[in-house]
C-alpha cells in the first residue's frame, strides 16, 4: 500500500535471505489474502501511508479467517484513518485499534525486519 516502505523492506529483506513474495501496491486485502495461501507465505507484511489503515487490517484478518490461513500480519507505515463520524478530513492514529486486531505494529522498518527474521525463523524450527 505504501510503495517507499515496500521498498525498502524488499531490498533489506532480500538481501538478509528471506525470500520475498511481493502483493503490489494498492492490492485489495482480499487479493493479498488470496495470493498467500497461493504462495505458501510465513507472514504478510503491509505498510501503509494513505489513511485507510484500519479498514485495510480488519478486512485482511477477516479474509485470513475466511481462508482459514494463521500468519503472523505485521503492519508499518502511517497507521492511520479518517474515522468515520469525523467533521474534517484529518486522519488520526490507528496503531492501537489494529493492535486489537491480532495485528503486530511496527514505528520503524528495522522493527518489521526483526519481527519478520524471528517469524522465519521460529517457521523452520516448527518444520524440523
Amino acid at each position: 500500500m505504501h510503495e517507499h516502505g515496500k521498498l525498502v523492506l524488499d531490498m533489506v529483506l532480500s538481501e538478509a535471505g528471506i525470500t520475498v513474495v511481493d502483493g503490489g501496491v494498492s492490492t485489495d486485502a482480499d487479493d493479498l489474502a488470496s495470493q498467500a495461501k497461493h504462495d505458501g507465505v510465513q507472514a504478510i507484511a503491509v505498510s501503509t501511508y494513505n489513511g485507510v489503515a484500519l479498514a485495510f487490517a480488519l478486512d485482511l484478518k477477516a479474509e485470513l479467517k475466511r481462508l482459514d490461513l494463521d500468519l503472523p500480519v505485521i503492519f508499518g507505515g502511517r497507521l492511520n484513518q479518517i474515522p468515520e463520524a469525523s467533521n474534517t478530513s484529518m486522519p488520526v492514529d490507528v496503531s492501537d485499534d489494529i493492535r486489537s486486531t491480532g495485528a503486530l505494529v511496527c514505528e520503524k522498518p528495522e522493527d518489521a525486519i526483526a519481527l519478520l527474521a524471528r517469524i522465519a525463523i521460529g517457521r523452520d524450527q516448527d518444520a524440523s
